[in-house]
């Protein structure tokens, strides 16, 4: 199901809010779901430096919507393009170990895309997703 606007949650709530519940294992009327972007409270082992070698990269999927845009359905060609232009003009500002090389899948070469594909940073042509 997907909800082309904000609103949309509480215009349809009987209908969402069940199916949201049931997704993320929680119960809305207890409070939801609360971000923690502390990464001090990740109960995850530090990386040995002989483990980490092996970590070549990561990727990141940005799937929600940003503040003052409607959601992925809702968005015109000209949002889609405002809001690429406002997360790349971030993005070049990581430096040292995060900074990496954005691909804009409209600019594309066909060898970086096959590159990437390979690697599986890219959904290959014709990917249900």
């Amino acid at each position: 199901m997907y909800a082309g606007f904000p609103e949309t949650y509480s215009a349809f709530k009987k209908l969402f809010t069940p199916i949201i519940e049931d997704y993320h294992k929680y119960d809305l009327a207890k409070g939801g779901h609360t971000n923690d972007m502390d990464h001090s409270k990740l109960n995850a082992p530090a990386l040995e430096a002989e483990d980490a070698k092996y970590i070549r990269s990561t990727r990141m999927r940005i799937a929600r919507n940003l503040e003052d845009f409607p959601l992925g359905p809702g968005m015109s060609n000209i949002m889609r393009e405002t809001v690429e232009k406002s997360i790349v003009s971030e993005l070049v500002k990581f430096e040292g170990d995060l900074a990496g090389k954005y691909y804009p899948l409209a600019d594309m070469s066909e060898e970086d895309r096959a590159s990437l594909e390979a690697d599986h940073f890219l959904f290959s042509k014709g990917d249900r997703f």
